[in-house]
């Protein structure tokens, strides 16, 4: 049993043609599988300053443990994602840290590699109230970049319409309907579409992601598209 916090990032293998497909064109999608090796690298680095936490990668597909363990730091605690979809994932991960003692829990995804380490902080101070809380960052997309939670339920994520820019909404109507307080941290980015590596140009925030893009001249292919 433990008595920490627990942050943890959701994430994918970085394999080319399964993840930030929406990146290509025109983005190759070997370039796009290493940019996500950087937004791994990049989230694990903005959340390490953040004490008295323990932290988890909760990661997808099963057989992946292997090499997830060799792109995330080494006091990183692996779990496997369980679930037919993002809310059952996102249920059984809550659900087995909070059995595990944890008595706040913050889930980030893999979309923000330059996250500020001061909107995870926010939302653990959030969780601190008593009753039943759920704290939620908006994403600009209509999703959330962050979720967490004092306490166990599943209400919040059943029979959300995930991908879809009605997440959000949905998810707070969710969380009303069953007396549960909701608090919303100030609004982030998700990097999806191409448009969105703007941002990563030349980030101090995210440097990983930021010289991967200009080593390999992904700024000119951003361009010319």
């Amino acid at each position: 049993m433990t008595g920490k916090n627990a942050i943890v990032v959701m994430l994918k293998s970085p394999e080319a043609g399964a993840v930030k497909t929406r990146l290509t064109p025109p983005i190759p999608f070997e370039d796009a599988a290493g940019l996500y090796r950087c937004f791994i690298e990049d989230t694990f680095m903005r959340i390490a300053g953040i004490g008295a936490t323990d932290v988890y990668a909760a990661f997808t597909p099963a057989n992946a443990e292997a090499d997830i363990k060799g792109l995330i730091p080494p006091d990183v605690r692996l779990m496997r994602q369980d679930g037919d979809d993002l809310g059952a994932r996102l249920s059984n991960v809550f659900e087995r840290l909070f059995d595990s003692g944890h008595p706040r829990v913050v889930v980030i995804g893999s979309d923000s590699p330059d996250i500020p380490a001061a909107y995870v902080e926010d939302a653990f101070a959030e969780l601190c109230g008593a009753g039943q809380r759920i704290v939620i960052g908006p994403a600009r997309d209509g999703g959330y970049y962050l979720v967490g939670m004092n306490g166990f339920t599943p209400a919040p994520f059943t029979g959300v319409p995930w991908s879809t820019a009605s997440v959000l909404e949905a998810t707070l109507d969710l969380a009303r309907s069953h007396s549960i307080a909701v608090t919303l941290l100030r609004r982030w980015h998700d990097i999806d579409e191409p448009d969105d590596l703007m941002q990563l140009i030349d980030n101090p925030n995210a440097p990983a992601s930021a010289r991967y893009m200009r080593d390999r001249g992904l700024i000119r292919l951003l361009k010319r598209s």
